[in-house]
């Protein structure tokens, strides 16, 4: 049997908020052990012309001679208890952890219209083998003007101070989905096929103020076992 090579990627620019780090990366250096995978933090920035999110395009030359790149933003925590997601997702398929439907959150181009799916894919969480890693492919056809301009945050995105330029990543994966027509089954797809809660294997929660996601990550610690 072939010995796949996997990668675990995560985003730190400019040392993100220590608290959250300590708690989290130890989990994903864990379960990175478990699945026989590297673990890479993307802590320089390469498109210095973009918002700092945009750097996790740099996975796309990164994964060029990579089986599997599998990225974490980097306030995500992982049971290690869970199974090797590339068992399970196909490797003529891309996955996230969840989708949302992009009406009236993107305008549609060209790609969105004749992909027909209309899926936003969540970026916090995004997973792709070497046949469909263009997922992470730089754009190549739009000014970042345009890309912001397309790009329209839902009213509780904005009541947490979410901007378009913070919320790059997600327009561009959706498009990138689209553009390619890559095929896409969620995580919670797959995890519910094999009887598994996403809430006992993988926490995370966005536009909470640092204080308050530090508690629910060690909350959510002492609900696995791992802190009394």
């Amino acid at each position: 049997m072939v010995k796949l090579k996997k990668t675990i990627f995560t985003l730190n620019i400019d040392n993100y908020n220590r608290e959250i780090t300590d708690l989290t990366y130890p989990f994903m250096k864990l379960y990175a052990d478990k699945i026989d995978a590297d673990f890479v933090e993307i802590n320089k920035r390469k498109f210095p012309e973009y918002p700092v999110i945009y750097e996790k395009f740099q996975i796309y030359e990164m994964t060029k001679d990579v089986d599997w790149g599998l990225f974490f933003d980097c306030d995500v925590l992982i049971n290690p208890k869970l199974f090797d997601i590339t068992e399970v997702i196909p490797m003529d398929t891309v996955s996230s952890l969840g989708v949302n439907s992009l009406e009236g959150h993107y305008d549609l181009d060209e790609y969105f219209w004749r992909d027909g799916r209309r899926m936003s894919v969540g970026s916090c969480m995004t997973f792709a083998s070497n046949l469909c890693r263009e997922m992470w492919k730089p754009i190549d056809d739009l000014t970042l003007p345009e890309i912001l301009s397309r790009f329209h945050p839902w009213r509780n995105e904005e009541l947490i101070g979410y901007t378009p330029d913070y919320l790059i990543d997600d327009y561009l994966i959706s498009r990138n989905v689209a553009k390619y027509h890559l095929k896409y089954r969620s995580l919670r797809e797959f995890l519910k096929e094999s009887g598994v809660n996403d809430f006992d294997c993988i926490y995370h929660q966005f536009g909470l103020p640092k204080e308050e996601k530090v508690k629910q990550i060690n909350e959510q610690l002492k609900t696995w076992g791992y802190k009394k």
